[in-house]
């Protein structure tokens, strides 16, 4: 397993690498994750409990889902790979900026997927008050987060992806 830290500030090109390094891990086995556990969505479909929010891809949802939309495969695939850039630019921000805890690769892909599929304000303002020192911690901070995303939401896949996001942390 490999615990790279982010970046501390101390020489500029080495943390370019490692930056880069950790967002290559991260992004490959978090859509090796998202995929082993869901087909894509090629039609958008209303998100449970809700009445005007739309998911389609791999989880995607945004302003640009709407009722009745329609993408191939070759989209679905595109659209992951730019929403896990920016899940791994909020877990930057959020998660490893702020808290001195390393975490594996296998949290930080759990915590890139999760991001993936939740708006990252949710993460951002969750993760205020929170400081990861230790596995502990970190699971605790995992489980509530999920808790929090989910607690309106539900769907098969959704369940499935959690799970194999919880087993990747280390959370049974």
């Amino acid at each position: 397993m490999n615990h790279t830290r982010p970046h501390d500030g101390k020489g500029k090109d080495d943390g370019k690498r490692r930056n880069q390094t950790v967002f290559k891990w991260s992004a490959a086995n978090a859509t090796a994750l998202i995929k082993s556990v869901q087909s894509p969505i090629l039609t958008s479909q209303l998100i449970n409990g809700t009445k005007k929010h739309y998911l389609i891809g791999y989880g995607h949802v945004g302003k640009d889902v709407r009722a009745n939309k329609t993408i191939n495969e070759t989209q679905a695939d595109f659209i992951l790979e730019r929403d896990l850039k920016r899940s791994v630019d909020c877990i930057k921000e959020t998660i490893w900026k702020r808290n001195q805890a390393v975490l594996t690769d296998f949290q930080n892909t759990a915590l890139v997927s999760f991001a993936q599929s939740v708006n990252c304000d949710l993460i951002e303002k969750f993760s205020k008050k929170v400081v990861l020192s230790d596995t502990t911690t970190a699971n605790t901070y995992f489980i509530n987060l999920i808790a929090k995303a989910d607690r309106n939401t539900t769907s098969d896949y959704l369940t499935a992806r959690r799970s194999a996001e919880k087993a990747l942390f280390g959370i049974a």
